[in-house]
């Protein structure tokens, strides 16, 4: 294994900003195509060899990949009490009307955010995506009014958004591995 080493004036700055702790740690990237491009690029870089204008376009990638590592882990805390708060209010909303057709779009719009950065921060926070997670509070409240209420099927997908019944009960069979019938009927039923 090859070993690398920096130097310079700036890298006890850039170690300071990168890790201001003792403790080691772990700087995610996310899905930053440009810091994973600019990584790959600084080890290219490296692996060309010694000669001055590898040395020179190795510590130009590196340069700059440490600046964009150190941009997010500034910008990181400051956008994550507003993302955490757009998103936890998200799905409340979400939550408290599940018997509209709720679209990923209007979500996002309501948030403040694009569709697809809206979606970015929603995995990143809940571990899936919004229409996911619509789908889990979904049948989540549906096994609620199947267990506690004398509601049909029919009505029971009506309240959490579903207009065809059917489409209902094949969606939750296929999450819960019963059908609503079969669900209301029998605590044999293993559930999630």
């Amino acid at each position: 294994m090859q070993c690398l080493e920096a130097s310079g004036d700036l890298v006890p700055d850039y170690l300071e900003a990168l890790a201001p702790t003792a403790q080691p740690s772990i700087i995610h990237a996310g899905d930053a195509l440009q810091i994973a491009r600019l990584f790959g690029e600084t080890l290219n870089a490296f692996h060309q060899g010694s000669a001055f204008a590898q040395r020179l376009h190795a510590s130009h990638a590196l340069a700059y990949l440490l600046a964009l590592l150190i941009r997010e882990l500034v910008e990181a805390p400051r956008e994550t009490g507003d993302a955490v708060n757009k998103i936890a209010e998200t799905i409340l909303y979400m939550s408290d009307h599940l018997e509209e057709p709720l679209r990923v779009s209007a979500l996002a719009r309501m948030a403040g955010l694009s569709q697809a950065y809206f979606g970015q921060l929603f995995k990143a926070q809940a571990g899936c995506s919004p229409r996911e997670y619509l789908h889990l509070l979904r049948i989540h409240r549906a096994r609620q009014l199947l267990q506690k209420t004398n509601l049909t099927i029919k009505e029971i997908a009506a309240r959490i958004g579903y207009q065809d019944p059917f489409h209902f009960s094949r969606q939750f069979k296929a999450f819960q591995g019963a059908s609503p019938s079969d669900y209301r009927r029998g605590p044999s039923i293993p559930s999630c």
